[in-house]
């Protein structure tokens, strides 16, 4: 439900965050609120196995093989300065990527189906604000835009699509 974010909101309470605290929380709030957004609710476990409510994630049981979720990390990049001065502007940039994942024998199409929703709601030039900062979803630093992975096998009867997000 709407409540994921909400609870999130409660773990990292609204004040001015440090860049990197911002940017991490711009994308996991976005990453919470496409998991509310589906139908069902999927389940998101976000940096550090937490849940979204903040406390550490468990991953649902394959009851049957149609089980699905998602992982949300943010993978930051070396940052890169604009200019020659001490004091030239700092961009940062990195992945945001989620894992679909779904149960082993469960087929390929919903997790293509997710897949396809996550490109929708993390479109090219989609700016986020969070504390001041913007984060936009954007391909021109890395050269690629959002883009989907192999299928593979992600342990204990459970298999993965990774989708990776260009930030800057």
């Amino acid at each position: 439900t709407a409540g994921h974010a909400l609870q999130y909101q409660k773990v990292c309470p609204a004040m001015p965050e440090p860049v990197n605290a911002a940017i991490e929380k711009a994308l996991l709030d976005k990453a919470i609120a496409f998991a509310d957004n589906q139908s069902p609710v999927l389940p998101i476990s976000v940096q550090n196995g937490l849940d979204a409510n903040g406390r550490h994630f468990k991953k649902p049981t394959i009851e049957t093989k149609n089980e699905q979720w998602l992982r949300a990390a943010v993978l930051p990049a070396p940052a890169l300065t604009t200019g020659i001065a001490f004091n030239a502007d700092v961009q940062n940039y990195g992945f945001l990527q989620i894992d679909v994942v779904r149960g082993l024998g469960g087929g390929t199409l919903p997790i293509k189906r997710t897949v396809s929703a996550i490109k929708a709601f993390f479109p090219n030039g989609l700016t986020l604000t969070e504390s001041g900062f913007d984060v936009q979803i954007s391909h021109f630093i890395m050269r690629r835009g959002v883009s989907e992975g192999p299928l593979m096998a992600d342990g204990d009867g459970w298999v993965k699509v990774p989708v990776t997000i260009p930030w800057v």
